[in-house]
């Protein structure tokens, strides 16, 4: 049942997220996912900002323009792998155990590393930290539950398909 449930979920979003990328046009930089109308940094009021503030605003203005392509690109291949994968956990194929397991384990180094970045930018709160830990805590628990007896046996005990 969790199998099955998580497939439905995962094929929907993840079906969701491409049609997104696709209508926006998320490979052309002029598209709202590159978010060239935003900026990270911070306008200050004054008295000027100070040297410390001056030199975080040139790091978050980097960290944004080193971020954009390649975090796109990456949600995008993470939702077309969720996608494929989805299908596959349906018809309890184990490649697409496999798949979702290295899945989750991508998006939990994702989760940490955009977290980390956030923190060294000065960008988040505690709510920002809690949220990316309880993010970490419930795709590695969904990765362990891949993983776990009953569910392997779950994709060991598939029917056969038969072809014709």
């Amino acid at each position: 049942m969790f199998v099955t449930i998580f497939a439905l979920m995962s094929f929907a979003l993840s079906g969701m997220a491409i049609f997104a990328f696709v209508v926006a046009k998320a490979w052309d930089p002029h598209s709202y996912y590159w978010h060239s109308d935003v900026t990270w940094s911070v306008v200050y009021v004054p008295p000027s900002p100070s040297l410390e503030q001056q030199r975080i605003n040139r790091a978050r203005d980097k960290a944004l323009s080193l971020y954009e392509g390649p975090m796109t690109a990456a949600f995008a291949a993470i939702a077309v792998a969720t996608f494929v994968a989805s299908l596959g956990l349906l018809f309890r194929k184990n490649w697409a155990r496999l798949l979702i397991i290295t899945v989750l384990a991508i998006s939990i180094l994702e989760v940490a590393w955009i977290t980390w970045l956030f923190w060294s930018l000065r960008m988040l709160g505690a709510s920002g930290y809690i949220e990316g830990f309880a993010m970490i805590v419930v795709l590695g628990l969904i990765a362990w539950k891949f993983r776990s007896p009953s569910t392997v046996s779950e994709f060991r005990n598939a029917p056969a398909q038969s072809v014709g």
